[in-house]
């Protein structure tokens, strides 16, 4: 099967420190052999990092079938191949960027002897989105209290119904681990009732719960005086007023006294309490006191990153994330001496910190944005990407027009965004700016675009047309330039806040022959809902009219 080149550096950066000589096999990640999550909306997903490339849903599809499905299979396929495309790329980003323990590490814990587990020993449960907090970088996706309160929505339906649970007893007995995250875990009937089959077959593996620690009553004590369960609580600042304003509705005395009873319960069981901290704009300069509270009660701190506005450190603007760089450099020697066992964290967050103001400074933008996108789509690599495309080690060098190398190089693409969904592909031909010189649909249809209304036309105007049909809100999951190409992961969805639903779309771009132009294979995966607009996802052509060109100082071009 067809996947994407890796630069070299980037695979060794991904084995650097890890151990895996038990394994029978070599992967980027093992999440795929062994694990998967379940999302409120019904959603497998890989891991509880990729939300781009779902393996199914459990209201279309048997929960046995989803496990041993195609897109399972290609995933897996791809990281043995170290691609990161089908929806890594944040953990692509943390390699990159050298974060200490990227999470495509912590699967390393998984069992790999079999590419074909019959059962994953690992289910990550978030059945719901029930929660009594607003925390100010969460959404209705994952707080039932924001959905209700802010962003005033209706209630996600309830989708894991009799069906899923009798289908879950199958995997139960295989598990090693099941972690509940959330919204709050101990809130969720679906998780309660998931404990309640644990319990009543005996079975006992280990239970992490990422909780915001406000939670303590008979129900909890049922849970923790039956299973194992290790406590992941998570705080974002070790003084009242801040971690009030952070975690709103939250209140501080009773998550601090309710830590220290989790560390009671955890020292009698033999389990472990980890305080999670989510490090942002709001809280970056509290960050030793952070550590200092963990340190002081014998407790690891785990960091979560956070990419989405207005609160990520790496979306900051640049004179800021340079004081913040700086401002952490210069405490560095104070902070880390006061921290013999969490110390690393510190070094960690200022190296991963570091290596993306360098690069932003050096002129990049960084490659995760994930984010909403209000102008042009920036489909075509600006001076800095094309420059980084052409001259990567391997990179396609310049080929006679409509030669065999060229022909080879087009279907190769063809055939890996194939692979990944390519529910509909176009392949086109552009000019060193970014203007549509061809366009071709290989499935007769893409979504309205044809030549006669693209070609001529700015990538970025034609292709952004698509806001009609497929969604009004454009959102780019990941931009980068890696192994001597171009790629965004981006999607048309609704208006408002997040709700998993929409088209998405995986851009490729390889150097062309004429101009220093640009050859373009463009695939789309619809495995979420489409939007509900008029002709979702139809095939009409669009009048040519109706593809209004962008600003031009909106266009990106080489």
């Amino acid at each position: 099967m067809p996947f994407a080149p890796v630069p070299e550096e980037l695979q060794q950066r991904c084995d650097e420190g890890r151990d895996l000589r038990t394994k029978s096999f070599r992967s980027a990640c093992y999440a795929p052999f062994g694990t998967f999550e379940l999302d409120p909306l019904g959603f497998v997903l890989p891991c509880c990092m990729n939300n781009a490339y779902p393996l199914g849903n459990v209201t279309e599809e048997r929960l046995t079938d989803i496990w041993r499905g195609r897109r399972a299979a290609m995933l897996r396929e791809a990281l043995e191949h170290y691609d990161f495309a089908y929806g890594c790329g944040t953990c692509r980003w943390e390699a990159e960027h050298a974060k200490e323990a990227p999470q495509f590490k912590q699967y390393d814990r998984l069992p790999a002897e079999d590419r074909e587990l019959p059962w994953p020993t690992e289910i990550g449960f978030c059945l719901s989105n029930t929660c009594n907090l607003e925390c100010v970088h969460c959404n209705g996706l994952y707080s039932s209290r924001i959905r209700a309160r802010i962003e005033k929505r209706p209630p996600i339906p309830t989708v894991y119904g009799d069906e899923f649970f009798e289908d879950l007893r199958a995997f139960l007995p295989h598990l090693r681990t099941a972690r509940f995250v959330g919204g709050e875990p101990f809130m969720m009937r679906e998780n309660h009732r998931v404990w309640d089959l644990l319990i009543e077959q005996g079975l006992a593996p280990e239970c992490h719960v990422t909780t915001n620690g406000t939670q303590w009553n008979a129900k909890v004590e049922r849970v923790l005086e039956h299973l194992p369960v290790h406590l992941i609580v998570s705080m974002d600042s070790a003084h009242k007023e801040q971690f009030e304003a952070i975690r709103r509705n939250a209140d501080f005395d009773t998550v601090v006294a309710n830590l220290d009873r989790f560390r009671a319960y955890a020292d009698g069981a033999g389990t472990s309490v980890v305080v999670n901290h989510c490090l942002m704009r709001d809280n970056w300069r509290e960050f030793p006191d952070m550590l200092g509270f963990a340190e002081e009660r014998g407790l690891d701190l785990s960091t979560s990153t956070v990419f989405n506005e207005p609160f990520s450190l790496y979306k900051a603007p640049l004179d800021e994330l340079r004081e913040v760089v700086e401002t952490m450099e210069e405490r560095t020697d104070d902070v880390v001496a006061a921290l013999p066992r969490n110390g690393h964290v510190w070094r960690s967050e200022l190296a991963q910190l570091r290596a993306a103001l360098d690069e932003r400074e050096a002129g990049g933008e960084g490659s995760i944005l994930a984010g909403v996108v209000d102008d042009a789509p920036g489909l075509v690599p600006d001076a800095d990407e094309a420059a980084a495309v052409r001259a990567a080690p391997g990179a396609p060098r310049r080929v006679l027009l409509r030669s065999r190398a060229q022909r080879q190089a087009r279907q190769g693409l063809v055939d890996e965004l194939r692979t990944w969904a390519g529910d509909r592909v176009a392949v086109l031909e552009l000019d060193a700016g970014g203007t549509v010189r061809s366009f071709e649909a290989l499935e007769g249809s893409f979504y309205g675009l044809d030549a006669g209304n693209v070609v001529g036309r700015h990538l970025d105007d034609g292709i952004d047309a698509l806001r009609r049909r497929l969604g009004p809100s454009l959102f780019v999951m990941d931009r980068h330039t890696t192994g001597g190409r171009f790629e965004v992961l981006f999607g048309y969805t609704s208006s408002g806040p997040y709700e998993k639903n929409g088209t998405f779309f995986r851009l490729v771009a390889l150097p062309a022959e004429a101009g220093d132009g640009w050859t373009v294979v463009l695939a789309s995966d619809e495995i979420y809902p489409p939007v509900p607009v008029d002709d979702p996802r139809g095939g009409v052509p669009f009048d040519p009219a109706l593809v209004s060109p962008v600003p031009p100082s909106a266009n990106a071009s080489a």
